[in-house]
């Protein structure tokens, strides 16, 4: 597996914030998330090649619940980052569902596993050539979910570079 690069762990004020953003709906965070994800960014991105951020996929029953795609969102927001001190740094959207998963709050995380196991599917490989390939999501709790965006995008012929993460429960310092 791939080591996942987090800007923080997933405590205190950040979780607080991270909370604020997903589920009370305070989206005039993005920017300031953005940034933390793109401080990830950054250092997983390595200097010789172009980047493209692959977020991990929204739900359609989370995007309709939180009126967003809230890591597209982010993701955005980090390339944007990122572009505004020189790298060239673009978000790819190849990854959705292939099948209903269940809400991974409150599961152990053996059921994570099992509850993302064949979840994704590749949409498409545009835009992905050339880049490094950088997988994003908020928050890394068991890995069960990047783990598995990862997985696609292996077998679909491409090798993702890193991992980056906002924040990361304790048990990833």
């Amino acid at each position: 597996m791939i080591e996942p690069i987090a800007s923080g762990i997933h405590e205190g004020p950040l979780r607080a914030v991270l909370a604020q953003f997903k589920e009370e709906g305070q989206f005039g965070l993005v920017r300031v998330l953005g940034h933390f994800l793109a401080s990830s960014v950054c250092f997983a991105a390595p200097a010789d090649r172009p980047v493209v951020l692959v977020p991990i996929p929204s739900t359609r029953v989370t995007r309709m619940r939180r009126g967003q795609d809230t890591i597209g969102d982010l993701s955005r927001a980090a390339a944007k980052a990122v572009r505004s001190i020189g790298i060239d740094c673009t978000v790819g959207s190849p990854l959705i569902h292939a099948r209903r998963v269940a809400d991974q709050s409150g599961l152990s995380a053996h059921d994570r596993s099992l509850n993302m196991s064949g979840a994704l599917r590749m949409r498409s490989v545009a835009g992905l050539g050339g880049r490094s390939i950088i997988v994003v999501d908020d928050i890394l709790t068991t890995g069960a979910t990047v783990a598995e965006a990862v997985r696609v995008l292996t077998e679909s012929g491409l090798r993702p570079a890193s991992i980056a993460v906002i924040a990361a429960t304790a048990r990833h310092r």
